[in-house]
């Protein structure tokens, strides 16, 4: 019959238990390690102003030669960025991925599909807040007309002059901006760009420009 000796049956558990032990220990460092340089490498990637969300993008709109057939049937939605409904669906896209926030800043919109993205923002509970130009916002085309009559916040201010900017923040980390107006002849027949940005250097003062206007323009 086979006796163990219990001392060396002891050293054996823990010498078990302590290999354990240290490669748990090991595998937390490494964890730990890892985490520390994502979290380093995000903060740099901000300083630097790198594409943090993966969606900079210029867009060309007026030079695409075709459309896809889908849109022969009247869809807009299209992921083919050289397709003619390409960039426009890129920026409704951006608009219905918002979480947080939208923010218009547009001299002119009258496009139906921009207006019902930017109501859907609203009714998926979002800030949704409207500047525009005092003589394009109350012309009969405006979609401005449709959000004052939906109690949208609106800021407009009489003058001689046009606030003749166009862009749109999204949650507050993205902007939209370029020579486009909110219209279909915009989109799908003139030759306009605009920009889409989640570099913060590039965000920040877009920001700042649309809460200045949006507090000087307070009624």
């Amino acid at each position: 019959m086979m006796t163990v000796n219990i001392k060396d049956a002891l050293l054996v558990v823990g010498g078990t238990v302590g290999i354990a032990s240290l490669f748990y220990v090991i595998r937390e460092t490494f964890l730990k390690a890892d985490r520390d340089f994502q979290k380093w490498k995000a903060e740099f990637h901000k300083e630097l102003g790198i594409d943090r969300l993966k969606l900079n993008k210029n867009l060309a709109f007026g030079i695409q030669t075709r459309s896809c057939d889908v849109h022969v049937a009247g869809a807009v939605k299209c992921k083919d960025l050289e397709c003619s409904y390409g960039p426009l669906s890129f920026m409704l896209d951006v608009i219905g991925r918002a979480k947080k926030s939208v923010d218009v800043c547009i001299y002119i919109i009258t496009a139906q599909v921009f207006a019902d993205a930017i109501i859907d923002a609203r009714n998926r509970g979002l800030r949704v807040r409207i500047i525009g130009d005092s003589d394009m916002s109350f012309s009969a085309q405006s979609s401005i007309n449709l959000f004052r009559q939906l109690e949208f916040p609106v800021r407009q201010r009489m003058s001689h002059y046009i606030m003749h900017h166009k862009f749109i923040l999204v949650d507050d980390e993205i902007v939209m901006n370029g020579s486009l107006n909110f219209t279909m002849t915009g989109a799908l027949g003139n030759w306009e760009n605009v920009i889409v940005s989640s570099c913060p250097e590039i965000v920040q003062p877009f920001l700042i420009e649309f809460q200045t206007l949006w507090d000087e323009f307070h009624p």
